[in-house]
């Protein structure tokens, strides 16, 4: 039979009651308190529990359903579904589904979809799916979801993906991945992927990928960018535009230009076949360094200047010398203070290096293939006028470029 105004039961069900709980079977609100619970509805806990508009009860052990909110003053185990919002107090075992948000105050347990936000306050282990946002204000094992942000403030296992940035406050071990950024706090285990940035204050194990920058501490694995990298000690490899680190255990940078504190920095002077006077900058690791030059020959049948960039690495390490095989693009002008026409020279060098006492200064010298290929015309454009290569042992002019090759050899100082 039907009893209103306190409760509602089916003939012959046992109504349980603790300290402040009502458990019943079946619960009917049009909007709080209009429904059967009345006035004691935020002391009953129910198997069923529909709202028209919106309820108030103290439970659910099995099925909520609202058309607009549901809020629990305890827990909820089993499924809250609502057009709009669900609050639970206490804490959520099952699944949540509303149109906007889900909020559960204390521990959660499953899974949490919304239209826009997701909020957890305390530990959780759940899925949270959002279409703007999700928070987790405890301990977070699972994933979260949005299209817009996650947030996690204490410790986070899982996954974090989302449609502009990522947030983790404590120690994260998971997968990040955000159309803009992913910022952790604490120690990062797992990868991040994010169309901008990647930033953790601490140490990284894993690989940051991003489109322009990274940032970490100490980085075990490896920071990929389409610009810069940025780190303190690494073991792995840094791969973008601008590297920069302290110090490298394992691994090399590999980008136009690398910064190594505690790396390879060398200062160059030589001549070569050309008669340039040459000065190169090199940066980086031994294993892997970029190659700044500037050569410059005022005399000869027509005086020339040149820069380039290249990358080395040094093959053998003795006790007090070694061998490195470099690569150097130059832009060559002559005649002229500079050139716009394509006139380059491609040098690949053999380079032995000795220092006679412990320290930075050495003496090195060594041979050279080059290789020019210029479409540098005479007035009337009839004939290819650089006079750059000494004597050639190969040469091909075609219609527009003229190769050129030759051996050369090089000797200079450097420290």
């Amino acid at each position: 039979m039907f009893i209103f105004s306190g409760a509602f039961a089916l003939e012959g069900d046992t109504v349980k009651t603790t300290d402040t709980v009502v458990t019943m079977p079946f619960q009917f609100t049009f909007i709080s308190p209009i429904g059967t619970n009345g006035l004691i509805s935020s002391k009953t806990t129910h198997y069923l529990s529909l709202n028209a508009i919106a309820g108030y009860n103290g439970g659910v052990n099995g099925i909520e359903v609202g058309g607009f909110v549901n809020v629990l003053e305890y827990d909820m185990q089993g499924a809250q579904v609502a057009g709009f919002a669900n609050v639970v107090r206490g804490e959520m075992s099952g699944i949540q589904v509303a149109g906007f948000s889900n909020y559960v105050h204390g521990k959660t347990d499953g899974i949490i979809v919304s239209g826009f936000s997701n909020h957890c306050n305390e530990d959780s282990r759940a899925i949270q799916v959002a279409g703007f946002s999700n928070q987790s204000l405890g301990k977070l094992t699972g994933a979260q979801v949005s299209g817009f942000s996650n947030v996690s403030l204490d410790t986070t296992m899982g996954a974090q993906l989302a449609g502009f940035v990522n947030y983790a406050g404590k120690k994260t071990t998971a997968v990040q991945a955000a159309g803009f950024a992913n910022i952790t706090k604490g120690e990062m285990t797992g990868p991040q992927f994010a169309g901008f940035a990647n930033v953790s204050t601490n140490d990284v194990i894993g690989s940051q990928i991003a489109g322009f920058a990274n940032y970490g501490r100490n980085v075990t694995g490896g920071q990929v960018s389409g610009f810069v990298n940025i780190a303190k000690n690494v073991t792995g490899t840094q791969i973008g535009f601008i590297n920069v680190a302290d110090s490298f255990a394992e691994g090399m940078p590999v980008g136009f230009i690398s910064v190594v504190a505690d790396g390879y920095r060398n200062y160059s002077f030589g001549v070569n076949e050309l008669l340039w006077s040459e000065f190169q900058f090199k940066t980086g690791v031994e294993r892997f360094y970029n190659i700044f030059s500037a050569s410059i020959n005022p005399f000869g049948p027509r005086p020339s200047w040149a820069f380039g960039y290249g990358v080395g690495s040094k093959v053998l390490n003795l006790t007090n010398s070694d061998v490195a095989l470099e690569f150097v693009g130059y832009h060559v002008n002559e005649g002229e203070i500079f050139s716009n026409t394509y006139n380059a020279l491609y040098r690949l060098n053999a380079r032995y290096e000795y220092h006679p006492k412990a320290g930075r200064f050495g003496i090195w010298a060594g041979p050279s293939i080059n290789l020019q290929q210029s479409a540098y015309h005479d007035v009337y454009g009839d004939d290819f006028k650089s006079k750059l290569a000494p004597y050639t042992v190969f040469e091909e002019k075609g219609t527009y470029i003229h190769s050129k090759m030759w051996i050369g050899a090089q000797v200079g100082v450097c420290f």
